[in-house]
């Protein structure tokens, strides 16, 4: 039971970052309609400090405000990100109560954090609560 929760978090993750992925790729056609509307061409020498200095570096910028707006919000104003929503995984504390924005804030920035070092997959395995690393530290 306790590798099938965690396999649908890890669903419910995937789906969040697809929904992402589509939501980034929208905003990129947004922004390349917008440069033909405007009539720059970004391959042009004249545009290129300009318009590739916002694909190179704004773009990435404000896809990581994109996702943690994605996931502050979702989470403070409806327990779940939309992922968790479709397959009907709600988030609270321990008290049963919503969590609020800056927990929300740290706890996704906890999750990047533990992700990449490894350790929240086996925190995970070893306790109990059905609870990973970046859970029980918020």
């Amino acid at each position: 039971m306790k590798l099938v929760n965690c396999m649908k978090r890890f669903i419910a993750l995937l789906i969040d970052f697809i929904i992402l992925y589509a939501m980034g790729f929208i905003l990129l056609l947004i922004f390349v309609m917008v440069t033909r509307i405007t009539n720059i061409q970004p391959f042009d020498e004249t545009y290129s400090h300009t318009v590739w200095a916002f694909i190179k570096y704004l773009f990435p910028i404000t896809g990581f405000i994109l996702i943690i707006f994605y996931f502050v919000v979702l989470e403070t104003k409806y327990n779940a990100t939309l992922g968790k929503m479709i397959l009907k995984l709600r988030l609270k504390t321990e008290s049963g109560e919503k969590i609020s924005p800056l927990r929300a804030f740290i706890r996704f920035i906890l999750l990047i954090v533990t992700s990449f070092a490894g350790i929240d997959f086996i925190f995970y395995l070893f306790n109990k609560k059905n609870q990973f690393l970046h859970d029980w530290l918020t």
